[in-house]
């Protein structure tokens, strides 16, 4: 029984071994490289990597069968297997598939990454728009505000005069909404307010407190720029 499964065994191992004895003499050999040798002994070659293992001078080398002479690398190469041959090529046909395919999946990983690389620009671009836009109108509504509130000082200072001419304001505090389009006139804005004054009559010696609505209309002129254009007390 052990005897007939000794010559199996040896086949197996044959056909699977990743190189194949060969100890083949030669006094000179001649590479295709043009690089000469002597006293060269090819002891084995792997069919898989395409490789021989070579004896010069008791140093041992390693080079590609197709370096060798055309004769030589016929009889090196007839010493293998025709199915050590097959399964050669197979798994050099399995190594290149998988090589593709792992080829095919670092492209496709390559095309995610700068998909998302380009949408994570995108995102970023437009967020910096958006508060470049929300900054901006930030600062709008900011002037307009501060041109309602300033002509609202002007006007209740210098150009309106309640009660008598013996009364003088001794403080004033303005109260602003938030500035709103106005219907029908594209670039035009109203500011809603009001404003509580103290003030003191010198001839009653007396205080006195009042409040007063108003509303002011912000346009841009012609340069470009805002400026009052209406301003009503309510």
């Amino acid at each position: 029984m052990i005897r007939r499964l000794f010559p199996c065994l040896l086949t197996a191992t044959v056909l699977t071994a990743a190189s194949y004895e060969v100890n083949l003499d030669y006094e000179a050999l001649a590479l295709k490289n043009g690089q000469a040798l002597r006293n060269v002994r090819i002891k084995s070659y792997d069919h898989g990597s395409g490789k021989v293992i070579i004896l010069v001078d008791r140093t041992i080398q390693s080079l590609q069968l197709e370096l060798l002479p055309d004769e030589v690398a016929a009889k090196v190469g007839a010493m293998v297997p025709e199915e050590a041959k097959a399964l050669a090529r197979e798994d050099r046909a399995d190594r290149k598939q998988a090589q593709r395919a792992q080829s095919q999946a670092t492209r496709e990983q390559q095309i995610r990454s700068e998909s998302q690389r380009r949408a994570a620009t995108a995102a970023r671009e437009q967020s910096r728009r958006a508060n470049e836009e929300a900054a901006a109108q930030a600062a709008a509504r900011a002037r307009t505000k501060q041109l309602a509130r300033e002509r609202a000082l002007h006007y209740f200072t210098y150009e309106s005069r309640s009660g008598s001419t013996s009364s003088i304001v001794l403080h004033q505090s303005i109260i602003l909404g938030e500035p709103e389009e106005v219907p029908g006139w594209p670039g035009r804005t109203r500011v809603s307010g009001s404003i509580g004054l103290q003030s003191y009559d010198s001839r009653g010696r007396s205080f006195d407190t009042s409040r007063r609505e108003f509303e002011v209309t912000v346009a841009r002129n012609a340069k470009g720029d805002e400026e009052v254009i209406d301003f009503t007390v309510k």
